[in-house]
């Protein structure tokens, strides 16, 4: 999977951690939910493009372990992660799992970049590969 990026969205919070590199900028607000809710399935994926999420959930108790999830518009490669790579660079997002290659291209701001990077490194902790090109 190829793709530029138009909007990167990390959310860490108590329970996870999430990064999703978007072709399209999510447009959904309530103004246009009326648009949203009259498409069909496949009108609706053109609006989303292509994307990947990655996801690492932590456990709620001791009896349980970190989840790891990985997503994209593609849902054949959708599932938990296990096995993977990471190569970030300023302007580029490379990701290797299974037999796959996702060559993301990105325009992050300085900021937006730091955040990235802080937020892989929770991700792949102790999972997956993470190298960072500066």
């Amino acid at each position: 999977m190829k793709f530029n990026c138009q909007e990167i969205s990390i959310s860490d919070e108590n329970f996870g951690c999430t990064i999703s590199l978007s072709e399209n900028r999510d447009e959904y607000n309530e103004e246009n939910a009326g648009k949203f809710g009259k498409m069909s399935p496949s009108e609706m994926a053109e609006t989303i493009g292509q994307y990947i999420l990655i996801q690492r959930s932590y456990p709620e108790d001791e009896f349980e372990k970190d989840y790891y999830y990985f997503e994209t518009s593609d849902e054949t490669e959708s599932g938990e992660l296990g096995n993977f790579k990471i190569e970030l660079y300023p302007t580029r997002f490379l990701m290797y799992r299974d037999n796959d290659i996702f060559d993301i291209d990105i325009k992050p701001s300085k900021k937006e970049l730091a955040r990235l990077k802080t937020a892989l490194k929770k991700i792949v902790e102790d999972r997956g590969e993470l190298l960072i090109h500066d």
